[in-house]
């Protein structure tokens, strides 16, 4: 089996002969074993930090599918539109956008990326859809692997027609941050989902077939005060996520302070 890409070869090898040549220091024993004790601990901290993410996962999910599950069930498109604005950045032909596509969402964590920038003269067809504050996206292939994420923060970007974007129709019957828990954590939304997905490798929804789902809908005090709860959760999933991702950098910090 091929593990390299022949158009990258002459990289690779190039690479590999740095790291060959490369010197490494040696150093004293004790030394040794003081990076390793110091690297160990946090890597000791990432694993704790990793089952603080997992139990609050496991606790929002519970929450989600026991109290939300307690409202009347309505169908989306009574409570939602869906993708609702749109834009062609092509007709802005130099103007760089940052564009989110399918992968650029953390399957299961509700994290974007927005790193991907495309000049409008070169934007795919697919790049059209607008995704306002406070407006849930969906990612209509592969829904099961969780493609779905929150937007919080006024980004100005343009996404791919391969999400669907949904915005509740009003504020006092649906709370927006239901729609997103609805998607992430609810077990029945999920079967609803599996149960319609056509296509073989890539398995996909429609915006009939999501107009068409149903999610129960507390009053709206209710669905405040649910939020309000798992929003405690979230934040303790940011925090020990900060950990995790600063555990590298610490790492580096921890060899240079002895080389």
């Amino acid at each position: 089996m091929q593990l390299v890409d022949i158009e990258n070869k002459d990289k690779y090898e190039r690479h590999f002969k740095y790291l060959s040549n490369a010197k490494i220091p040696k150093l004293p024993k004790d030394i040794q074993k003081k990076i390793t004790q110091e690297c160990e601990a946090i890597d000791k901290e990432n694993e704790k930090a990793n089952g603080k993410i997992a139990k609050a996962i496991v606790e929002i999910s519970e929450i989600v599918n026991s109290k939300l599950a307690k409202g009347n069930k309505q169908k989306l498109k009574d409570l939602v539109d869906i993708n609702k604005f749109t834009k062609d950045p092509t007709v802005e032909p130099k103007k760089e956008f940052i564009y989110v596509d399918i992968e650029s969402i953390g399957k299961g964590t509700g994290v974007i990326s927005y790193e991907q920038k495309i000049l409008g003269a070169s934007a795919p067809s697919r790049a059209r859809r607008l995704a306002p504050i406070n407006s849930t996206i969906v990612s209509s292939v592969r829904p099961n692997l969780k493609g779905f994420a929150f937007i919080d923060k006024a980004i100005e970007s343009i996404y791919s027609t391969g999400f669907a974007i949904l915005q509740s129709k009003n504020e006092k019957e649906l709370h927006s941050k239901v729609i997103y828990y609805s998607f992430m954590y609810s077990s029945d939304l999920m079967k609803e989902m599996e149960n319609t997905m056509q296509g073989g490798s890539y398995p996909s929804l429609n915006k009939n077939d999501i107009e068409n789902f149903k999610i129960p809908v507390p009053s709206i005090k209710e669905q405040i005060k649910l939020v309000e709860e798992i929003e405690k959760f979230e934040q303790k999933i940011s925090d020990n996520q900060k950990i995790i991702d600063s555990s590298s950098g610490i790492k580096r910090e921890v060899i240079r302070k002895y080389l």
